[in-house]
């Protein structure tokens, strides 16, 4: 048993993740580890316990799984760490290099090339950016390929250190994307990816899913003006929480401290919220507003959840004059 393959059935296509457990394995074996640890992105989590099995049955070592929600690579269990050998991250690649710690991506592997032959209507630019994220990276040489015999020049950009792959974009980070390419080509799902590249490259960007098998135009327009609307109700506070996540990758302490005192010097009570997980009912203070410091996605995708508005560093900023309001710019963390 090599890999586990998590089927799922879209247009009669199948699609499936490939991990590669003979790696796991070897890499348990070659340092003797007797106690391993597994953490799992919440889309893998189910199938935890058939690779738990599969390592033990290999190995003999004991396997402790996590049983926290983990958010992408810059959210390492660290306390399961404290307790293993060896802690495999599932499902994301490296961000940075922590000891005791193996990355196991997951690659999705999806027929689409009808879905290419059909994209080829949709571009309007004859010199495109092919992004992607981990699952389908190792599709993006094939898919220049086949965009370059169809007469379009096609850029596979490098982003900055904290990208693993040419072409490979995060939730968080859109460095890959910025290049010469006249419009954006992302190879995925979901929209979260997509309207962040059109907001931080200010270009059309084109989403082409291997699983849904659908080809979209993807629209900024209206999650800006769902941020500009936040802003605008953040407008008459006067205290202000400052949220700073102790996850290895996405503490930004220095961020959080420039904009504590920014907010002092503008009147603001203000007050430095530091946690592991960010989520309403662990703020345990009333403040009429929140700033956050972690993960992008907590003030973008989770704003509702929380009784008062919470805002971007960027969109902070905004609030207290030192940028200008004319143009959104996404958060990201570089």
């Amino acid at each position: 048993m090599n890999d586990i393959q998590d089927k799922k059935s879209f247009s009669h296509k199948p699609c499936y993740y490939k991990l590669d457990l003979e790696d796991v394995v070897k890499k348990i074996k070659k340092i003797g580890a007797k106690k391993v640890g597994l953490q799992f992105p919440d889309g893998l989590l189910r199938r935890s316990t058939d690779i738990e099995d599969y390592i033990e049955n290999e190995t003999k070592s004991l396997v402790l799984i996590s049983g926290n929600s983990c958010f992408g690579a810059c959210d390492l269990d660290m306390n399961l760490l404290n307790e293993v050998d060896l802690l495999f991250h599932f499902g994301h690649s490296k961000i940075f290099d922590v000891k005791r710690v193996e990355y196991v991506e997951a690659r999705m592997k999806c027929d689409f090339d009808d879905l290419l032959r059909d994209s080829l209507t949709f571009i309007h630019a004859k010199k495109i950016s092919l992004v992607s994220t981990v699952q389908h990276i190792g599709d993006l040489k094939r898919i220049k390929s086949f965009y370059e015999e169809n007469g379009i020049v096609c850029i596979i950009g490098r982003g900055d250190s904290r990208i693993t792959y040419e072409g490979q974009v995060l939730g968080c980070n859109f460095s890959s994307a910025k290049n010469d390419g006249e419009e954006i080509v992302y190879i995925g799902s979901g929209y979260f990816h997509p309207i962040g590249i059109g907001i931080a490259t200010k270009k059309r960007v084109l989403k082409v899913d291997p699983i849904s098998k659908e080809i979209e135009e993807v629209k900024t327009e209206r999650l800006i003006r769902r941020r500009y609307g936040v802003i605008s109700k953040a407008m008459d506070a006067r205290s202000v929480g400052i949220l700073v996540s102790s996850k290895i990758g996405q503490k930004r302490s220095d961020i959080a401290l420039k904009l504590y005192k920014d907010a002092l010097k503008r009147g603001y009570e203000a007050y430095i919220l530091y946690m592991d997980t960010i989520y309403p009912e662990g703020i345990g203070i009333k403040v009429d507003l929140l700033v956050n410091t972690a993960c992008p996605r907590i003030a973008i995708d989770d704003y509702k959840r929380f009784k008062v508005p919470i805002l971007t560093p960027i969109e902070f900023e905004m609030l207290l004059g030192g940028r200008s309001m004319n143009e959104y710019i996404m958060d990201e963390i570089r």
